[in-house]
C-alpha cells in the first residue's frame, strides 16, 4: 500500500472556535466536517518552505508536484490508483525564505537570522503559484483521485501562511507602492500589511480558477502571543475579520511550555487566556473493565471516560459522564444503561462522547473461547502486577518465522517462548484506514519450532489503540 512519502508531517486536527469579543477561550471542540471550520476534517501539513538543497542531497524539500501529493490525497493500491479519499485539508507552510528574513518573530539568538522583509514575504508569496509545484501540484492530484474514483467535482480545503507582522522591523519595504519603506512598529500599518497581504493571495488563488481547491482561510505562523507587545492581540484580532469579510478562517497552533500542542489546530482563537495560566483542555479516555481488550461471548463490562488532563485530591484521574457508542452493536451492544455486552464473536471499535468531544476509542474484540483459557494447551494466563506473567518473559531469540498473507491482513508468526508463539498482525485499521500494526497474538505451541498452521486458536495479547502518522 502506498501511503507516505519522506518531508511531509500529518496534523489530524480538531477544531476550537470562540468569539472575538470573548473574555476567554472556549473549551469546547468542533466535531468534523463542521461548517465554523470550512469543513475541514483531516488536515495535512505541507511544508512548502525553503530548505537549502546543499543540505538535503541536493534534494529540493519543499517542493510538491503532482506525484507527491497523490498518496495524501487517496488511498492508492499498488497500481497507483486511488480506491478512497485520504486527507481533505492542506495547509501550505511556509516557514523560510533564502533570504533569511523571518516570517515568524525574530529572534536574535537565532543564528544568520534577522526581522523579515517584504522580499521574504513575496518569495513566500510566490511560492505558492510555481508552476507544476505547491498548489498546482495539489489540483492535479485531486482531479487525478476525483477521476480514479469517479467524483469529477472533488474539491479540498487550503490554508495558506499568514507570514507574521514583526514590529521590530523598522525598513520592510513598499507593499502598497506609495514609494514609502515601512516601519512595522506602527499598528496600522501591520493592520494595512495584512489585509495588502490576503487580498494579494486571495485574488492570485482566485486568477488561478482552480477548479479542485478551496481556499478555506490563512494559517497565523507565530506560534505565540505576546500580550506584552502593544498592539499584537488587536493585529491577530484584524486579521481574523479581514477573513471572515471573505467567507474564510485564521488559523493557528499555539506553542505551549515551549512544546506545540500535537492535533490539535485553532480557529479564530484570538484571546488566547486559556493557555496563559488556565487549565489544559480536556484529554478524555475510554478506561475498560479489563486491561486487555477481549471479552467473552455474554460478558457485560462497565466502561468508564477519563479526563487524562484532570485528577481529584487523591491523585486519581477525574471519572466524567459520557455517552458511548458501538461500530458493530450486533458484536457488542450497548446497553440502556451504558454497559457494554458481548453478543458474538468478532470486533467493534468503543467510543464515546463527552459533550461534542469524542474520547479515545478502543478496539474490543469478542472471542468465542475465554481470553484468559487458551485451546490447546489448556494453560491459564495468571496476570499479576510485576510483570511475572510467564507468557511475557524469557522470550526466544531468533529462529524460523511465518508469513502468512491474507487479503489486506498480514501475520508474521514466530516462536516466542517454550509455550507459546506469538503473531504480529498487520491490517486496515482506525478511523482512517491505515494499513499498519494491529495487534499482537498469542497462541499456545509447546514445540520446538513456531507452527506454520496461522489458523488455529489465539488469543489478544496487546492490541494497537492509535491510527496517527507523523514524520
Amino acid at each position: 500500500m502506498k501511503m507516505w512519502k519522506q518531508g511531509l508531517s500529518l496534523l489530524i486536527a480538531a477544531f476550537l472556535m470562540t468569539s472575538v469579543l470573548s473574555p476567554t477561550a472556549s473549551a469546547d471542540y468542533f466535531p468534523k466536517d463542521d461548517e465554523k471550520s470550512n469543513h475541514a476534517s483531516n488536515i495535512a501539513l505541507i511544508y512548502t518552505g525553503y530548505y537549502n538543497p546543499d543540505n538535503y542531497d541536493g534534494v529540493k524539500v519543499g517542493d510538491y508536484n503532482k506525484d507527491q501529493f497523490l498518496p495524501y490525497v487517496g488511498y492508492l493500491n499498488e497500481q497507483g490508483v486511488a480506491e478512497d479519499y485520504f486527507f481533505d485539508t492542506f495547509l501550505m507552510l511556509t516557514t523560510q525564505s533564502p533570504y533569511k528574513g523571518s516570517l515568524a518573530r525574530y529572534y536574535d539568538w537565532v543564528a544568520g537570522s534577522k526581522p523579515g522583509t517584504l522580499q521574504d514575504w513575496k518569495w513566500a508569496m510566490d511560492r505558492m503559484f510555481e508552476k507544476g509545484l505547491q498548489l498546482d501540484g495539489l489540483e492535479e492530484a485531486v482531479e487525478q483521485v476525483g477521476a480514479d474514483l469517479n467524483d469529477p467535482g472533488k474539491k479540498v480545503n487550503v490554508y495558506l501562511t499568514m507570514p507574521f507582522p514583526d514590529p521590530q522591523c523598522k525598513d520592510f519595504g513598499d507593499f502598497n507602492g506609495d514609494g514609502q519603506v515601512k516601519n512595522l512598529e506602527s499598528l496600522d500599518t501591520r493592520k494595512e500589511l495584512n489585509r495588502w497581504y490576503i487580498d494579494t493571495m486571495t485574488d492570485r488563488f482566485n486568477q488561478r480558477s482552480y477548479k479542485h481547491l478551496k481556499l478555506s482561510g490563512f494559517y497565523w505562523l507565530q506560534e505565540d502571543l505576546d500580550t506584552g507587545v502593544p498592539g499584537e492581540k488587536e493585529s491577530v484580532q484584524y486579521t481574523a475579520e479581514c477573513l471572515h469579510q471573505h467567507n474564510m478562517r485564521l488559523g493557528w497552533i499555539p506553542l505551549r511550555d515551549r512544546q506545540t500542542e500535537n492535533a490539535t489546530f485553532y480557529i479564530d482563537d484570538l484571546k488566547l487566556v486559556k493557555y496563559e495560566g488556565m487549565k489544559q483542555a480536556p484529554d478524555y479516555a475510554i478506561k475498560l473493565t479489563s486491561a486487555i481488550p477481549a471479552m467473552d461471548v455474554g460478558a457485560v463490562w462497565t466502561p468508564a471516560v477519563e479526563n487524562k488532563s484532570e485528577k481529584d485530591a487523591q491523585g486519581q484521574l477525574v471519572t466524567v459522564e459520557a455517552v458511548f457508542s458501538s461500530s458493530e452493536p450486533s458484536v457488542i451492544e450497548i446497553t440502556p444503561e451504558g454497559t457494554l455486552k458481548a453478543l458474538q464473536a468478532g470486533k467493534a471499535v468503543i467510543r464515546a462522547a463527552v459533550g461534542n468531544i469524542e474520547a479515545e476509542s478502543k478496539v474490543v474484540e469478542v472471542s468465542p473461547w475465554r481470553f484468559n483459557q487458551l485451546k490447546g494447551a489448556d494453560s491459564i494466563i495468571e496476570m499479576d502486577p510485576g510483570l511475572k506473567n510467564p507468557v511475557i518473559r524469557d522470550p526466544l531469540q531468533g529462529g524460523k518465522q511465518y508469513v502468512v498473507k491474507d487479503g489486506s491482513n498480514i501475520k508474521v508468526a514466530h516462536k516466542y517462548n517454550e509455550r507459546y508463539d506469538m503473531w504480529l498482525v498487520f491490517d486496515h485499521f482506525g478511523a482512517n484506514k491505515l494499513h499498519s500494526f494491529y495487534e499482537w497474538r498469542l497462541s499456545p505451541n509447546e514445540g520446538k519450532e513456531v507452527s506454520p498452521d496461522l489458523k488455529r486458536a489465539s488469543s489478544v495479547l496487546q492490541g494497537e489503540g492509535s491510527d496517527w502518522i507523523g514524520p
